[in-house]
């Protein structure tokens, strides 16, 4: 179970989005992992300059971008996302 879920954690210089695992006690979400999974993190998974100010062949920060986040599931359960920069 996904309870928690940092959809954007960002500056101009990197981006996280990160699902956070919960213990479900009957609606009470406990224990949740610290670190999360089913992370994007800009600064561990795009190539250096990608996401910067005055980037000439990504997204530049210093300028107006857009952010669009989709999220799957199977069955009622979170499955995992999909989050594209343009």
């Amino acid at each position: 179970m996904c309870p928690e879920f940092d959809v954007m954690e960002a500056n101009k210089h990197a981006w996280r989005s990160t699902a956070h695992k919960c213990d479900n006690n009957s609606g009470n979400y406990s224990n949740c992992d610290r670190n999360g999974q089913c992370t994007t993190d800009v600064l561990l998974d795009v190539p250096s300059g990608q996401y910067a100010p005055g980037s000439t062949t990504g997204i530049d920060t210093d300028q107006e971008f857009h952010v669009r986040q989709d999220f799957h599931e199977s069955s009622g359960s979170f499955t995992g996302y999909t989050t594209t920069l343009t």
